[in-house]
């Protein structure tokens, strides 16, 4: 199934005590000449924009406030609203290292047709969080991440190390955590990315295991 993707972004006062920025994306995903009722087109419009703060050398406060919406011709006939607001900040602690945090709400808002017929409406609502740490290296960087996250299926919160290599004509990362939903056990996820730089391109490979949510609302 083709999935095609456009991202715009516009930022202001780059540098400068005070700036903004707004990004929209469209996502779409379009099945051609299939009966398969598990196989539908589905589109997803977001949007989202703030103000940057730089409240000193080390210390920079970010609000954000987004929004997206998704359609599809399933079964159900999904309509899908998200948006949420949230406030995170990053402080060098060191010229080579620095935390980041950010705290945040979330509400979800779907109309669906249950049975196929019967128009239903669910509204969920949660919070959002993180905390990150990450320290330069004479070779590249090595950090930890501390997410809480929510999603139709409920809260999740992930922890996740991660290391990368600056190479001679390109970079390999790795990284590995755990995973915990409100259903379900705990679950190993990690990646490892590898980009070469080549005289006429470039090369890039991607071994990733996540946990997601597919689309009919189950994690997998």
């Amino acid at each position: 199934s083709p999935l095609n993707g456009k991202t715009v972004l516009f930022e202001t006062g780059i540098g400068a005590p005070l700036g903004t920025f707004v990004s929209a994306s469209t996502r779409t995903r379009n099945y051609i000449d299939t009966t398969d009722p598990q196989l539908y087109d589905s589109r997803t419009d977001s949007i989202s924009g703030g103000v940057t703060m730089r409240l000193s050398p080390v210390l920079e406060g970010r609000l954000t406030l987004s929004q997206s919406h998704l359609t599809d011709e399933s079964t159900l006939q999904r309509d899908r609203t998200t948006r949420s607001i949230s406030l995170g900040g990053a402080y060098a602690v060191s010229p080579a290292a620095t935390i980041t945090a950010t705290l945040g709400y979330q509400r979800i808002e779907t109309d669906q047709l249950f049975l196929g017929i019967i128009p239903i409406t669910t509204k969920q609502s949660g919070t959002i969080a993180g905390i990150g740490y990450v320290q330069e290296l004479a070779n590249g960087t090595i950090g930890a991440n501390l997410d809480h996250s929510f999603t139709v299926n409920g809260d999740r919160t992930t922890l996740r190390f991660s290391r990368a290599f600056e190479l001679p004509a390109g970079s390999f990362a790795a990284s590995a955590g755990v995973t915990k939903g409100d259903t379900g056990d705990a679950a190993l996820i990690g990646d490892l990315r590898y980009m070469q730089d080549m005289p006429q391109g470039r090369l890039s490979a991607l071994l990733s295991r996540s946990v997601a949510t597919d689309s009919d609302d189950r994690e997998t």
